[in-house]
């Protein structure tokens, strides 16, 4: 019998203000797409369930409290190309408290608010 593939779900929080820009940062360090921005992102632990582990992720790399009740689900994917499958979950919200800012220096060198016209 065929070992069952465990899934992979990245789970994304983007982050947008007042102005309609969204929260990125620059991956930096981690030896994949570094130099290039995303949303705070991570993996789901077992047991979680998805809005709480994108408002654990946003907390651990942008420093804010997002409540899962705000969170928008607005786009899912699957990708099958790394062995495992993924499936990435991206949730938008208008609603946090505290200012995004980088918490793990080591994975991420920039960050900031940017224009959907204007991304980096």
């Amino acid at each position: 019998m065929a070992t069952p593939m465990k899934a992979i779900i990245p789970v994304f929080c983007f982050l947008i203000d007042d102005q309609d820009h969204i929260y990125l940062q620059r991956r930096y360090n981690t030896g994949y797409l570094d130099g290039y921005y995303e949303s705070p992102v991570g993996k789901m632990d077992e047991g979680e369930f998805p809005a709480a582990a994108a408002c654990r992720e946003v907390l651990e790399e942008a420093g804010v409290v997002v409540n899962p009740e705000d969170l928008e689900l607005f786009h899912s994917y699957m990708n099958l190309s790394h062995g495992n499958p993924w499936l990435g979950l991206m949730f938008r919200t208008r609603k946090w408290s505290g200012t995004p800012s980088v918490q793990e220096p080591e994975k991420c060198d920039a960050a900031g608010f940017f224009s959907l016209d204007n991304l980096p």
